[in-house]
């Protein structure tokens, strides 16, 4: 298998239910461009939901101060209240797009702007709990988010699972938007299901489950469907997922990335027309393309 179909594969690996495009007009080859719109787009999500997870999962010592504390420095956080249902606002502040500087600098380096609107209608904690995320003016560097995800809690507590452990369905529908205007929107549907850290401060000991299914549709009008054949191991403390097999179908073409067994590395095993190889997937980072935002 050469370099090119590599490249094509890894972007299966970057977002938990993301699905390749194709970018026209773009600087680089066109399977490079898949993979590294891909990975971008796993980032901008993963960069807002460990916010909102900071917030939401992450509630002990109720304060502004406490859940201030929690996101980058200088984000600032207002609530409707204690008492629910309860609305809470995460402004990143302002980016000034001549210098490039300004909003906030999360703990792996992202560059935050713009709102997020959390709205809860009960501790999330609570079986039936859900939360509406909605994105205003949002961004992550220069690629804007926009839309809406909606997370409920529908544990079963007659289940025998071990403490702090709960499951969450999640819908989404969201849209990125690329500096030069090209855009994905993702329509998705799932389970989230904790393993642990839902019970503590720190977010980098958040380890979680994910299943289900997406469907990208791009500007360019191309469209694939994702389906997490074996859920996936998300481990905040590692750069990539540890485990689990995703599926990626567009037209007649269906490809798998295995993740392995729970070792945190930045290895994976794609297959591919019957072929497999393993894949390096910091492959994707030498490939980011670059722009000024709109």
């Amino acid at each position: 298998m050469n370099s090119t179909i590599v490249k094509i594969g890894l972007c299966l690996a970057t977002g938990f239910f993301m699905a390749a495009c194709s970018k026209v007009n773009d600087l680089v080859e066109e399977q490079d461009s898949v993979a590294a719109t891909e990975l971008l787009m796993s980032e901008t999500e993963e960069a807002a939901d460990e916010n909102v997870d900071a917030v939401t999962h992450h509630r002990k010592g109720f304060s502004l101060e406490n859940l201030e504390n929690r996101l980058p420095e200088g984000a600032t956080i207002t609530t409707s209240g204690e008492d629910y249902p309860q609305t809470i606002t995460i402004d990143f502040g302002e980016m000034d797009d001549d210098t490039n500087q300004g909003g906030c600098m999360n703990r792996r380096g992202k560059r935050l702007s713009g709102t997020i609107l959390i709205e809860i209608t009960d501790d999330m904690s609570n079986p039936g709990a859900s939360r509406t995320v909605t994105f205003q003016d949002f961004y992550v560097g220069d690629r804007q988010l926009l839309g809406q995800k909606v997370e409920t809690n529908i544990t079963n507590i007659s289940d025998e699972i071990a403490e702090f452990t709960v499951v969450f369905s999640m819908e989404s529908n969201i849209e990125m938007i690329h500096p030069d205007g090209y855009s994905r929107t993702r329509e998705a549907s799932g389970t989230r299901t904790w393993i642990s850290g839902f019970d503590t401060e720190d977010i980098s000991d958040d380890v979680f489950m994910l299943d289900g299914t997406a469907t990208m549709t791009c500007s360019s009008g191309n469209t694939s469907t994702r389906e997490i054949i074996d859920p996936l191991l998300v481990d905040r403390s590692c750069e990539h997922i540890m485990q689990g097999v995703v599926a990626m179908t567009r037209g007649d073409k269906t490809d798998t990335l295995d993740f392995g067994d729970g070792i945190c590395d930045n290895l994976a095993t794609m297959t591919r027309d019957g072929e497999t190889e393993e894949v390096n997937l910091d492959e994707l980072r030498r490939h980011k393309p670059r722009g000024k935002r709109k």
